[in-house]
């Protein structure tokens, strides 16, 4: 069992993954194997205990997922300050000077940036907007294969859906950001 004090690859303490596993076995061992006889609570059970499963494999690999989904976002915003010049344009570009690196405060930095992109949008004229509709689709294409790769455990992807396997897509993002 891992000690309070010891820290994974990233940094991270060891302890959430000891006590997502000692879920599943309360889960898988204890309550479902009780709740055999009511279907309903079975299933939904059995939904929680997956869940459960897949958390367990994302948690390594979350902050570092994190840090790449706010450096796709600021790497939209910079493409779209370039071809948007205006005042939203401006205020986009203020949010993109963070340095956050607590979970927390990053899912922040996306959040801001992300609302910044839509205020920049909306105030687009709407014969200009092609360019930054073609910018955002295409972003969000990618963000939807990450999206895909990263939850991949949950079994949604058809046999022979080739997604990229997380650690290799987030080494890639690593060596994009020490090029940067």
């Amino acid at each position: 069992m891992a000690k309070v004090n010891e820290l994974d690859r990233s940094g991270e303490p060891c302890w959430p993954r000891e006590r997502l596993a000692s879920m599943i076995r309360a889960v898988g061992d204890v309550i479902l194997p009780a709740l055999q006889h009511d279907g309903f609570a079975s299933e939904q059970t059995k939904l929680l205990l997956g869940h459960l499963h897949i958390l367990r494999l994302q948690i390594d690999d979350a902050p570092a997922y994190e840090r790449l989904e706010l450096a796709a976002s600021k790497r939209l915003a910079r493409r779209l300050v370039e071809i948007a010049p205006s005042e939203a344009a401006a205020a986009l570009a203020a949010t993109l000077d963070t340095s956050a690196t607590h979970p927390r405060d990053i899912r922040a930095a996306r959040v801001a940036i992300n609302a910044a992109i839509e205020a920049l949008v909306e105030a687009t004229d709407p014969a200009s907007r092609a360019e930054l509709s073609r910018l955002i689709v295409r972003a969000e294409a990618e963000a939807a294969d990450r999206g895909r790769a990263f939850f991949a455990a949950a079994g949604f992807e058809g046999a022979g859906v080739a997604l990229p396997a997380i650690p290799d897509m987030l080494a890639a993002f690593e060596r994009e950001q020490a090029d940067a």
